[in-house]
C-alpha cells in the first residue's frame, strides 16, 4: 500500500497458474522522476509537480501463434501530451487547468478568453522542458504525428493496409494542424498483436476464504417480484405524499445551447431540498398553470437581436397576449404577432416595473398591484452575451412581463454575462434566491443556503480559495470518543505474534490487549 500521497507507484498484482493474486511493491530506487519546471515560469517549480520517466504497463496481452500471453510488459517513452493534456490537465485527473490559469493571470470567469488553451499549452512546455533538461526521452506529439505517417505509408505499400484507432492516434492537443486529422484510418486487429484485455478482478474465481464462505454463509431470503413491486410502490407512495406537503416550485429554461438548461437543473436540484421542485422548458410548460404557481423561477437566454430562442418563443407570445388580455389591448379578439422589433419595443418601453422584494405587497388597495399572477412569485436569471446588442433582451422582458401581470417579484433581474464570470454570476445568484424564497414562505432550509451553494461552486481548493485557522490540540481518546460516540478506552498491547508461525508466508496476527480495571466488552466490538 503506498504512503497516499499523489505520486504514489502503483504496484505489481500478479497471479500464475489460477492461484489467487497477491502486490509486489516497486522499489522507490528503481523508479526515475522527473520535477516539472518551466522555462519562463517559476512558480511552476514550486507547485511540486513531477512525473516518472517510463511509461510501462503489464496488463496487457501479447497474442502470437496462438498463444495468448496476459501478462506481457511493455514500455517505451513519453509523448508530451500524455503528460501535460491528460494526465495533469484531465478533470478526471490531476485537474490542474484553472489553477495553473490562476498563477498565469488569465481570466478564468469565461471560456472567451480561450484560458483553458493557454494553460493546457504552458503545461506541455513544461513537461517537454523539464524532461530534456533531465537528459530522458520524451517526444512531442508534432514528431510523433510524422513519424506516424511515415509508418502508414510504409504498411501501405508493404501490406496494402495498416489498422489504427483514429481516436488514440490523433493527440489530445492541436489535433487538427498534425498530419492525422485528416488521414482516415480503419480500425481492425492483426495477429500477432498486443492488446487491452477484461480486466483481470472482474473474471478472476477466488479460491481464498472460499471453503469458509460456503459454511459460515448466512441464508439470503428471496423475494418476489410481485413483493419487490409493492414495496417500491409504497415507498413511492411516501416520498409523493412528503412532497405534495412541499410548496411547489416551478423552474422554466429557454435554451439554444444547453446552458440554460444546465443552469435550471442546478437550481432544481438546489431547490429540491426545501420545495417540490419541477424544471421544464418553455415550449412544453402548459400556460394555463401559470396563474396557479406558487413560486416560478426562469432561467432564459437571448438569441439573436433579442429574440428569444426557439423553444421559448411559445411562451413568450403567451405571455404577452396575456397581457394584452389584462390590460384590454386585444384587437377583435387577438393580439398581433410578437416579432422581434414588437418584442425590444415592448421590452424597452415596459413603464410598470413591479419591485417588490418582500412577501407582503404595501398597498393592496392599489389596482396596479392586481393581475392575473397576483399569487405568484417569481424570480429571473437572464443569460447573454454583451458582445451583442438587446443585451439579456428576453429574459428581461419576461420579467417585466411577470411583474407587470401582478406577480411578486422576489429579487430583481439578474444578468448573466457570457463575456464575463456567467457561471459564478449563477453560483452567488442561486443560493441568494433559495434564501429570499425560503424567508418568504417561512420555512427553515434557509439556514443551509451555504452548504448548497458548494453543489454549485466549483472552485478548486487552492492557497488562495482556503483560510487555516489555529486549532486547539485535543486528546485522542477525547477526540475518538466524540467523533464516534461512544465511550474509548485505551489499551496497551501485551502481545502480538502470527498465529501461523514465523516462518509462515501467510499472516493472521493475535493480539492480546492490556485492558483497563471494568472494561466490558463483548466479541465483534470495535477495536
Amino acid at each position: 500500500k503506498g504512503k497516499g500521497t499523489r505520486w504514489d507507484i502503483l504496484p505489481l498484482v500478479l497471479s500464475a497458474n489460477g492461484h489467487d493474486p497477491d502486490y509486489f511493491d516497486i522499489p522507490p530506487e528503481l523508479v526515475m522522476e522527473v520535477p516539472l519546471v518551466h522555462p519562463e515560469y517559476d512558480w511552476f517549480g514550486e507547485m511540486g509537480l513531477r512525473w516518472y520517466a517510463v511509461p510501462a504497463v503489464s496488463n496487457m496481452m501479447f497474442d502470437c501463434g496462438g498463444l495468448q500471453f496476459t501478462a506481457a510488459p511493455f514500455n517505451g517513452w513519453y509523448m508530451s501530451t500524455e503528460i501535460g493534456a491528460r494526465d495533469l490537465c484531465d478533470v478526471n485527473r490531476y485537474n490542474l487547468l484553472e489553477t495553473l490559469a490562476t498563477k498565469m493571470g488569465l481570466d478564468t470567469r469565461t471560456p472567451v478568453t480561450l484560458w483553458k488553451d493557454k494553460a493546457l499549452i504552458e503545461a506541455n512546455v513544461a513537461v517537454l522542458h523539464s524532461f530534456q533538461i533531465n537528459n530522458v526521452t520524451i517526444v512531442d506529439h508534432h514528431t510523433a504525428a510524422e513519424s506516424f505517417m511515415k509508418h502508414y505509408e510504409n504498411e501501405q505499400r508493404l501490406r496494402q493496409g495498416c489498422p489504427a484507432d483514429w481516436a488514440w492516434i490523433v493527440p489530445p492537443i492541436s489535433g487538427s494542424i498534425t498530419p492525422v486529422f485528416h488521414q482516415e484510418m480503419a480500425h481492425y486487429n492483426i495477429y500477432p498483436t498486443y492488446s487491452y484485455q477484461d480486466p483481470a478482478w472482474k473474471v478472476h474465481i477466488w479460491k481464498k476464504g472460499k471453503d469458509g464462505a460456503k459454511t459460515g454463509k448466512k441464508p439470503r431470503r428471496k423475494f418476489h417480484f410481485k413483493q419487490i413491486a409493492r414495496a417500491v410502490k409504497f415507498t413511492s407512495k411516501l416520498f409523493g405524499s412528503a412532497l405534495s406537503r412541499r410548496i411547489k416550485a416551478t423552474i422554466l429554461y429557454a435554451t439554444e445551447t444547453g446552458k440554460s438548461e444546465q443552469f435550471a437543473k442546478k437550481l432544481s436540484e438546489m431547490f429540491s431540498h426545501a420545495f417540490h421542485s419541477q424544471y421544464c422548458c418553455m415550449e412544453d410548460y402548459d400556460m394555463s398553470s401559470i396563474e396557479h404557481e406558487a413560486l416560478l423561477l426562469v432561467v432564459a437566454s437571448t438569441f439573436g437581436n433579442g429574440d428569444p430562442p426557439e423553444n421559448g418563443q411559445s411562451f413568450a407570445q403567451s405571455l404577452y397576449t396575456l397581457k394584452m388580455e389584462h390590460t384590454g389591448g386585444m384587437t377583435n379578439g387577438h393580439s398581433s404577432p410578437l416579432n422581434s422589433a414588437s418584442f425590444i419595443k415592448a421590452n424597452s418601453q415596459s413603464d410598470h416595473l413591479l419591485e417588490r422584494t418582500g412577501s407582503l405587497r404595501e398597498s393592496v388597495t392599489d389596482t396596479e398591484l392586481f393581475g392575473p399572477l397576483s399569487n405568484v412569485r417569481f424570480a429571473v436569471f437572464a443569460l447573454g452575451s454583451s458582445a451583442y446588442p438587446n443585451f439579456c433582451a428576453f429574459g428581461a422582458y419576461v420579467d417585466n412581463l411577470l411583474g407587470e401581470l401582478g406577480g411578486e417579484r422576489l429579487m430583481k433581474l439578474t444578468t448573466g454575462d457570457e463575456m464575463c464570470g456567467q457561471q459564478q454570476t449563477f453560483v452567488k445568484w442561486a443560493p441568494e434566491v433559495f434564501r429570499v424564497a425560503c424567508e418568504t414562505f417561512c420555512l427553515d432550509d434557509c439556514n443551509n443556503v451555504f452548504d448548497l451553494a458548494n453543489t454549485l461552486n466549483n472552485v478548486p481548493i487552492t492557497a488562495s480559495t482556503v483560510r487555516l485557522v489555529d486549532c486547539p490540540s485535543i486528546d485522542l481518546k477525547e477526540a475518538l470518543s466524540k467523533y464516534h460516540n461512544r465511550k474509548i478506552y485505551r489499551c496497551n498491547v501485551a502481545c502480538n505474534r502470527n498465529l501461523h508461525g514465523s516462518n509462515s508466508s501467510i499472516a493472521t496476527l493475535g493480539v492480546e490487549l492490556d485492558t483497563e480495571a471494568g472494561v466490558k466488552y463483548e466479541p465483534g466490538d470495535h477495536v
